[in-house]
């Protein structure tokens, strides 16, 4: 084998790794989207069994939130509720 069959097999392996890599990537992207999509819908269950008030209220709360900070402000609403 020579040099130049070398550097293409040494080569073709740092690709195969970059796509492994990219797919365990993507794997972990899909279960972290597919984990939020149940959460999403089991706070819609949840928010839809709340009285009409407290969805108000609700709906009030994270608009303010949204308003005055933004992303951040939403993310730190939540998490007051760990």
């Amino acid at each position: 084998m020579g040099k130049i069959d070398v550097d293409l097999l040494v080569s073709s392996m740092k690709g195969a790794t970059i796509m492994k890599s990219i797919q365990e990537e993507n794997i972990e992207y899909d279960k972290f989207v597919i984990g939020l999509a149940h959460k999403v819908q089991e706070i819609q269950q949840d928010f839809n069994k709340l009285s009409d008030e407290n969805k108000i209220r609700f709906e009030n709360d994270v608009t303010r939130a949204i308003t005055a900070k933004g992303i951040v402000g939403v993310s730190e609403y939540f998490n007051q509720w760990k």
